[in-house]
């Protein structure tokens, strides 16, 4: 599979990393013919920190409005650790294609993940909840969340690293300057704000459209 961009991602993306942050990477691909039409086709390389989603399968994600993969859209030049010249247009014209109102579903989807981790205690970080009483990682993603879904919404665009009030307020949650009271209610009213606040994205995408960018894409490359 060819790497058509392999760039930073996560805390170090946001601007929320700190000493001893892991640098994660996120990337897309494109499967070579045998490996996208063949028995044994190619969908990502790697998981979690470290993952080149193929193609197709970040395009499928991205219009479902994923929040994980659509940083991808806006992550600047300075964080490409590895890209292919059309990445740069291809960028920009996915910008155009991908984006929908499916997007408020996707972060609400994600903030209440994250919410649910955090009052039932799944999968908490011991050393944080020893020091602070909940897990301020899980509280921090939860708001950073609300914060980049109502921009995509509100503007078309995630703001990366985040915009300097909320990357600090996100790091002052991860440092245990909030109680989970207070997380919670700062919760709350970007859920509130992100299920009835004006959208300009279209309603959905132009299935035409991406197909036709996908076709166009590969038969290109091959």
């Amino acid at each position: 599979m060819f790497t058509l961009i392999r760039a930073v991602a996560g805390s170090h993306l946001y601007g929320l990393d700190h000493a001893g942050s892991d640098e994660d990477s996120m990337g897309i691909g494109i499967a070579e013919k045998n490996q996208k039409l063949g028995l044994d086709t190619i969908e990502q390389f790697g998981q979690d920190d470290e993952v080149i989603y193929e193609l197709a399968k970040w395009t499928r994600l991205a219009v479902n409005g994923n929040p994980t993969v659509l940083q991808m859209l806006w992550t600047p030049p300075s964080m490409w650790k590895q890209w292919d010249d059309r990445w740069p247009e291809m960028q920009i014209r996915l910008r155009n294609i991908v984006l929908s109102e499916r997007c408020r579903d996707a972060f609400l989807g994600y903030m209440k993940g994250q919410r649910i981790k955090l009052e039932r205690d799944r999968g908490q970080r011991t050393e944080l909840k020893e020091q602070f009483g909940y897990d301020t990682k899980f509280a921090a993603h939860m708001i950073r969340l609300g914060i980049q879904g109502i921009e995509v919404l509100t503007t078309g665009q995630m703001c990366l690293p985040m915009a300097s009030g909320s990357r600090q307020l996100c790091r002052d949650i991860r440092q245990g300057r909030y109680t989970e009271p207070e997380v919670l209610e700062m919760a709350n009213e970007l859920e509130d704000k992100l299920k009835t606040v004006p959208s300009m994205l279209p309603p959905t995408v132009d299935r035409v459209k991406v197909n036709n960018f996908l076709v166009d894409t590969y038969t290109e490359w091959w």
